[in-house]
């Protein structure tokens, strides 16, 4: 992960826990070579490294999920979160 990153994800993780009423889903893509076995690891592993950051973050760690999506269209090794708010019902 770039440290570049950081700040964002610094502001990313103050907002959940100060609120604590939103979950994030951490989805990491993979890079264009490779087999799809090898994709799938290196998109989970982007994913997982996000999640552990925010977890030392302070980020309960029921808040975070993640996974790779090996089949992506995006082959740039980026990595997504989607926040979404919990409603209750």
């Amino acid at each position: 992960m770039k440290k570049s990153n950081f700040p964002t994800l610094q502001i990313i993780a103050n907002v959940v826990k100060t609120y604590g009423k939103t979950t994030i889903t951490v989805v990491g893509h993979p890079d264009p070579g490779g087999t799809a076995i090898e994709r799938a690891n290196l998109a989970n592993q982007r994913a997982e490294a996000v999640r552990n950051m925010l977890m030392v973050m302070g980020v309960p760690p029921i808040l975070i999920m993640n996974s790779g999506d090996p089949n992506s269209s995006y082959l740039d090794g980026r990595v997504e979160m989607v926040i979404t708010p919990i409603t209750s019902g």
